[in-house]
């Protein structure tokens, strides 16, 4: 999914592309060929990652910063613009074949996941959005929610970030990088690659009741989540374990509700 249609406004005309352009778009058929979904698809599912990230907000479930919608169309022009400044020279006929399965590969693993998460959100964002008023009385509940909710989240990002850390180290060497050829948008080309490096939090950003009770759910329902927690009196510290992670004061659920 993070590959599809190359939209007009991203054509090459300047050399050394010329020379290439009957060979690229070979190469842009062949991996098109390879993807099991129509590439039109890639916009419509773009639509409705838009929806589960606004729905996501409404309720505080942000994974360390990443908005669901916004990180998949970044993967999407990335690779974009990764194919289209791929120096064709560069590549033997095998090498061409193995980057169109793996391009294609990774676009349709990601198209699993984001499936995955769109089919599934509404039954734990809505939970979660209706019934945070009484949570003392569906705890159990709600917690489990947000652990659902936080598995299919973590693996739709861990997905995108692993699919194109592989892309961009496998064939990062095969792309031309001379700045005299590149356009408009591509004058900041890769810039946001660092967005792919920031990995999710091992725990999800809200939870219900204490910490130890969220623990005690995800145990049941064998989802790993990993903390170090330290106690006051209304708030709980949280120390993720991952490297890129400060402590984070965790705040109760819906504290900026009202701005909703």
């Amino acid at each position: 999914m993070i590959f599809s249609l190359v939209h007009p406004q991203y054509r090459i005309i300047d050399p050394p592309f010329d020379k290439f352009t009957l060979e690229k778009k070979e190469f842009f058929r062949k991996t098109l060929s390879y993807l099991s979904y129509p590439p039109f698809e890639t916009r419509q599912t773009e639509f409705k990652l838009r929806e589960v990230a606004i729905q996501c907000k409404h309720i505080n479930f942000v994974i360390s910063g990443h908005i669901v919608s916004r990180l998949q169309l970044v993967s999407r022009q990335f690779i974009q613009k990764m194919f289209l400044y791929f120096d064709m020279t560069l590549f033997t006929d095998q090498e061409k074949e193995e980057c169109a399965k793996t391009i294609a590969a990774v676009s349709n693993d990601v198209k699993i996941k984001a499936d995955e998460l769109i089919s599934n959100y509404e039954k734990y964002v809505n939970p979660i959005y209706y019934l945070w008023y009484c949570s003392f009385l569906v705890k159990d509940y709600l917690n489990d929610c947000v652990l659902e909710l936080y598995k299919y989240t973590k693996d739709f990002i861990e997905c995108i970030q692993n699919g194109i850390n592989l892309i961009w180290t496998k064939y990062r060497s095969k792309v031309f990088l001379d700045k005299r050829y590149w356009k408009g948008n591509f004058s900041n080309l890769f810039r946001e690659y660092d967005k792919f490096s920031v990995k999710p939090d091992s725990f999800p950003p809200i939870y219900f009741g204490k910490i130890i009770d969220l623990q005690k759910r995800a145990d049941l329902k064998g989802i790993p989540i990993y903390c170090t927690l330290v106690e006051e009196e209304e708030t709980f510290i949280i120390k993720p374990h991952t490297e890129n992670c400060q402590e984070i004061k965790r705040l109760p659920p819906f504290s900026n509700f009202a701005q909703f």
